[in-house]
């Protein structure tokens, strides 16, 4: 100690001299009473062993060195956290031993309003610099497609980067025109010559498929088609003309017997022509047609005759021309039944004196009994009622009994 030393100098000095030493009674300046090392003068609290000249500097809010600044060197900066995201404002601190309420000791926020803006902040699309790195928005940038027609779908070849849609851009591109609200993907495909749809087509499956009718019978050629959504002078929209070189040969013409389909349904000269015969079903094959069934061709179709002359189509035994048999039916078809003349008929005798006997020279073939007839041709003179087989023989000349 200071005190120590001056003594050992002055008693060197009196040694050497060889003269007594004779020491002085401290002043009070000279007294350590905190006993670390330093007289009162020199120490700036004499009753703190921790605070002298040789002392370190502690943040504790004294002079702990004695040199006339408490806490210099030792203090710490905080930081302003206004937004508590642990993260302080760099330009508003306090030098302080602890942190005030509201402080950090970090000073990097970008931001000290804003709690969802600091360092090491996820970078979010909103405008602002979230991660402090001076960039807004970085890296969150997707690819919008301009749409000024407000259709929602973007040009493909107006492309616009951003984070967030606005008014004006679609996530959706494939507009084919996007100056017409009415065109776009999902728009109905209309007749108009224009691709509504922006599918690369123009009026599918809209317009209208018309037929040329160049010999103007009101019927198309199949095979000279357009696609149109107006239909143009010389088509029409049916394609079943088979001639389109024949006003006459069309659906809708008279078939005739030409060999030509002049009625366009794939048979010619068919049944029904207007110059066709009438023929007459011969259902019994007996040679002889029925008048209530016909048929009009151009030739004659199976199981058809060229008369009507069968009165029962039937019986092959019926017919114009049979032979009559008594057997109740018309069998030559004259409107009459079992008539005379009948091959099977019975021959039946004239009895004119109607004395009930027939006259064998005067027969008539008949199914029944005709009036004034009789089976029996036993009489010898029909003109004579007296006379007949068995009359009573009297003197007159004449053979009474027959």
């Amino acid at each position: 100690m200071k005190y120590i030393s001056i003594l050992f100098v002055l008693m060197a000095c009196r040694s050497t001299e060889k003269e007594a030493l004779v020491i002085p009674e401290p002043s009070t300046e000279d007294i350590d009473r905190d006993g670390d090392g330093y007289f009162s003068f020199e120490d700036c609290d004499d009753d703190d062993p921790l605070t002298n000249p040789g002392a370190e500097e502690i943040c504790d809010g004294f002079d702990n060195d004695c040199n006339g600044t408490a806490d210099e060197g030792v203090t710490i900066t905080f930081y302003a956290d206004s937004d508590g995201d642990g993260f302080g404002n760099p330009v508003i601190t306090t030098d302080t031993c602890e942190a005030p309420f509201g402080y950090v000791t970090n000073g990097s926020d970008c931001d000290d309003t804003n709690n969802i803006s600091y360092p090491a902040a996820e970078e979010i699309c909103d405008g602002l610099d979230n991660d402090c790195d001076d960039e807004i928005d970085e890296d969150l940038d997707i690819e919008f497609f301009a749409d000024i027609d407000g259709d929602g779908f973007g040009d493909d070849e107006n492309i616009i980067q951003g984070c967030l849609p606005e008014i004006g851009v679609s996530t959706i591109g494939g507009d084919c025109n996007d100056a017409d609200a009415t065109i776009f993907p999902l728009a109905n495909e209309i007749c108009d010559e224009v691709d509504n749809n922006c599918n690369g087509t123009i009026d599918e499956d809209v317009a209208t498929t018309y037929y040329a009718d160049t010999d103007n019978d009101g019927y198309g050629d199949a095979d000279n088609a357009m696609q149109g959504c107006v239909q143009l002078a010389g088509y029409v929209e049916n394609d079943e003309d088979c001639n389109d070189a024949d006003t006459q040969i069309n659906p809708g013409a008279l078939e005739y017997c030409d060999g030509i389909d002049n009625d366009c349904d794939g048979t010619t000269d068919e049944e029904g022509a207007v110059d066709g015969s009438v023929w007459y079903e011969d259902g019994d094959e007996d040679g002889q047609g029925d008048g209530t069934s016909t048929a009009i061709s151009c030739a004659q179709p199976t199981g058809y005759v060229s008369n009507n002359n069968d009165c029962n189509d039937n019986d092959e035994d019926i017919y114009l021309g049979a032979p009559e048999y008594c057997n109740g039916d018309d069998d030559d078809c004259d409107n009459l039944i079992d008539e005379e003349g009948a091959l099977n008929a019975t021959t039946w005798y004239a009895d004119h004196d109607q004395d009930g006997y027939g006259d064998n020279e005067t027969t008539l073939a008949a199914c029944s009994q005709p009036a004034g007839y009789l089976l029996d041709n036993t009489d010898c003179d029909d003109n004579d009622d007296d006379t007949y087989p068995g009359a009573p023989e009297t003197c007159n000349g004449e053979d009474d009994n027959c």
